[in-house]
């Protein structure tokens, strides 16, 4: 991967098992100097700040998705699945915003109690035992794993695995907003079920963007604190004009932002438009930021 590393066309993100350090050792592997973006290799408390931005962007979306479900998302109950190092992030952001985390899982099983969480409890646990720390737990139901999809809450995130919300189980979810962490966590079709049932889904690239706002912030100089200001300037006119727009013209929010990117690249390519020169490209995102 050293010439794609070397071109700039790949970026390395840290995923399950893996964080900053290990992206840069493998950049180190390959004979490169540590990236721009060290950003993404600070901390701010215990948790990579990628894995905050990632969580954080997951919290924006919801509360801004609220908005269209008339709720507010202070005294919401949410559920998050994959209660990991990004999953325990939004869970603590979540509480910090006033809503009750009431159900998170692991490969281990689900965690409920409709009358909250114990989120610190839970971090605690999870820094202690890994995924079996919902076992830990004892003052909740213990129920399946799949449990968490179909609970009364307001708020979903399903942050885990792919297409666990599909055609045959999607008229049994019960929330009224979708916010995800996971990569396409939901198949097209149940996309479609949501969306006529009133349900409002983020899109998935959009919800869970936020990992690449350090790599943003770092480039145009800006700080670790400059990144949560990051993925709230960012995310949030996004989701609401994909929302907004979604509801207008009566598309699901996800097949709409496909269509819009697919004509973006189209048109990218028919018209043969160069690239935004770095500078201009640096000098947008700063007054947009505000950094």
């Amino acid at each position: 991967v050293k010439p794609l590393l070397a071109s700039g066309v790949v970026r390395l993100g840290a995923d399950m098992g893996t964080d900053a350090r290990d992206t840069e050792l493998i950049r180190e592997g390959a004979g490169l100097t540590p990236s721009r973006a060290s950003a993404l290799a600070q901390r701010e408390g215990e948790d990579p700040i990628s894995d905050q931005a990632t969580a954080f962007g997951v919290v924006v979306a919801a509360r801004t998705a609220c908005e269209f479900a008339d709720m507010e998302l202070k005294g919401a109950r949410v559920a998050v699945e994959g209660f990991g190092k990004v999953g325990g992030c939004a869970a603590r952001f979540f509480h910090d915003e006033g809503a009750e985390v009431v159900a998170v899982s692991t490969v281990h099983g689900t965690l409920y109690d409709p009358r909250g969480l114990d989120v610190a409890r839970l971090l605690d646990a999870r820094r202690q035992h890994g995924d079996e720390g919902v076992r830990e737990y004892a003052e909740a139901e213990h129920l399946d794993r799949e449990a968490i999809y179909f609970l009364p809450v307001d708020v979903l995130v399903p942050g885990a695995r792919p297409h666990v919300i599909n055609e045959d189980n999607a008229d049994r979810v019960q929330a009224r907003v979708v916010s995800s962490l996971a990569k396409v966590p939901v198949t097209d079709g149940a996309v479609e079920t949501l969306f006529q049932r009133g349900v409002h889904f983020v899109p998935d690239f959009i919800s869970n963007m936020g990992w690449f706002v350090p790599w943003l912030v770092s480039a145009v100089g800006g700080t670790t604190q400059d990144v949560f200001k990051g993925v709230r300037e960012l995310m949030t006119p996004l989701a609401r004009i994909i929302l907004a727009d979604s509801h207008k013209e009566g598309i699901s929010p996800r097949a709409l932002a496909v269509m819009r990117n697919k004509e973006k690249i189209l048109r990218s390519r028919t018209e043969k438009q160069a690239p935004v020169p770095l500078d201009q490209f640096v000098q947008m995102y700063r007054e947009r930021l505000k950094i």
